[in-house]
């Protein structure tokens, strides 16, 4: 059971009469304005840490978002080497565009083939791209530019 009783300090040079509490069951007195956090103070500590959970919180949300935009760069450039290795060991290409799907991805391999000024070579630029329904036009992912020679 407690009990408030008011108590006279002697402080310095003045003299204070504050109310207290006495905790029956230890027999401890103790000043009110030692019991707590005031409301106020309680409701800043709170803002703080709101804060500091959205600032983690979005940084956490960029950091995934990076990783994966990184994942699927890495996935594109092995199916252009692919892509361009196969080119290398293939038959002399002739001019033009192909486009290969990976529905599993919604990604698409554009290759092209363009003649050049010298007859010997073929610049192949091979293009990974995402096809999202929600966008107008394909989004390029990554793109690399070969040149390939007859001999």
């Amino acid at each position: 059971m407690t009990r408030f009783n008011f108590l006279f300090f002697s402080h310095a040079s003045r003299n204070v009469l504050a109310p207290v509490s006495i905790n029956q069951s230890d027999k401890t007195i103790v000043s009110k304005k030692q019991r707590g956090f005031s409301l106020l103070e309680i409701l800043v500590a709170l803002a703080i840490l709101a804060l500091i959970a959205l600032a983690l919180g979005r940084q956490g949300g960029q950091s995934l978002n990076q990783a994966q935009t990184l994942s699927l760069k890495t996935q594109a450039l092995w199916m252009i080497e692919d892509r361009l290795v196969a080119m290398e060991r293939a038959p002399w290409p002739e001019p033009g565009r192909t486009a290969v799907n990976l529905p599993d991805d919604n990604l698409q391999i554009i290759t092209e083939v363009i003649a050049t000024s010298d007859e010997d070579f073929r610049r192949i630029t091979v293009s990974v791209v995402e096809m999202t329904p929600q966008q107008q036009e394909p989004r390029e992912i990554l793109s690399m530019t070969a040149f390939k020679g007859r001999y």
